[in-house]
């Protein structure tokens, strides 16, 4: 097996970080306040004018390809089955990953018409048309679709691929995604989960919005990247 993990925080991390420092003497709820504008202005600088090419949607998308290169060589430059662990905001951005390298001519990301691959072995790796499993983890992918009246996900990269979805019901930031339309409940198994099987402060952390920042001492993660595996 090849592992490479895939980091696009801090791209967006060292403004995030003056800004709250900034707001800091001036607000209270201190820790909640970062924890959303953390995640959500994540979410909204990624989006920021992403066609251009130097955009942080382009850079994270880079990161990805980036990743799969090296795993691409590393397995003897094969197609091999690939498993990806996608985590909160990290759903959204493989899922526009994935999304993008199945169009022919998407605005924006890596997959623009600017950026062809020569390599046809390579590019079909990039494209993760070998994409075996994909696991999801406090995914947020229906906060930014929900204005859409037509919701699909990327298609099916081939006839084995799996997706699974775990959520816990007290994340605000993770959500369920078979509802949000008859392809999602086609393509995606969501598994709802408690995330803090293994925490101490139960009190404090299970019931609230940081649950989502505890989903990886929990069994049923570590089951569900197991049978991936096929560990």
């Amino acid at each position: 097996m090849a592992f490479e993990s895939i980091f696009y925080q801090d791209i967006l991390q060292e403004n995030q970080a003056k800004i709250y420092q900034s707001m800091k003497p001036h607000i209270r709820w201190q820790d909640l306040r970062r924890f959303l504008l953390y995640n959500f202005s994540d979410a909204a600088s990624l989006d920021y004018h992403k066609e251009n090419v130097n955009s942080a949607y382009r850079r994270a998308q880079s990161r990805i390809s980036n990743a799969l290169r090296k795993v691409f060589q590393k397995c003897g430059r094969r197609d091999v089955p690939v498993v990806i662990l996608a985590y909160s905001l990290g759903c959204h951005v493989i899922s526009n990953y994935i999304w993008d390298a199945q169009q022919s001519a998407p605005d924006a990301g890596v997959w623009t018409k600017d950026t062809p691959l020569k390599d046809k072995a390579e590019a079909n790796f990039l494209r993760l048309n070998s994409l075996d499993h994909l696991i999801t983890i406090g995914c947020n992918i229906p906060v930014f679709v929900a204005g859409y009246k037509n919701i699909k996900p990327f298609d099916k990269p081939n006839r084995t691929f799996k997706w699974s979805n775990l959520y816990d019901k007290d994340d605000i930031l993770g959500w369920p995604l078979a509802p949000l339309s008859p392809s999602y409940g086609k393509l995606v198994k969501d598994v709802p989960i408690n995330a803090n099987e293994n925490v101490s402060d139960l009190f404090t952390k299970s019931w609230n919005p940081y649950s989502h920042e505890n989903y990886f001492g929990d069994s049923s993660v570590v089951r569900t990247v197991g049978d991936a595996l096929n560990l």
